[in-house]
């Protein structure tokens, strides 16, 4: 809870590897390329996420990402009191984003 509010940090770690590219990047022997590979995707990912969980909050006022499982065992009466929905429309939630890009199918 952070200033009576219901507060979420999400976690979200992707891992795989580039098989191919039909772009003039090149990734072997670049791992500067990788990095902002990465960086890219996780900007990307990060975006997403923030644009779901505002529509969720905002739009649709629901909590269809389920983090009322979460708070009804951190904060059973807060979910047993009040309507779920709206105390989720009011919470702080944030997303971490890692992708990491083990390998890239060039040899260098």
């Amino acid at each position: 809870m952070v200033n009576g509010k219901p507060s979420f940090e999400i976690d979200l770690s992707f891992s795989g590897i580039i098989a191919e590219t039909l772009t003039d990047i090149q990734f072997a022997g670049k791992e500067e390329n990788v990095v902002a590979v990465e960086k890219a995707l996780e900007e990307h990912i990060q975006k997403q996420c923030e644009d779901l969980i505002y529509d969720l909050q905002n739009k649709y006022r629901v909590d269809a990402i389920l983090l009322g499982k979460y708070a009804r065992a951190k904060w059973p009466p807060l979910v047993k009191e009040q309507d779920w929905d709206e105390v989720f429309c009011e919470s702080d939630i944030k997303v971490n984003v890692n992708v990491t890009i083990q390998g890239t199918g060039e040899v260098a």
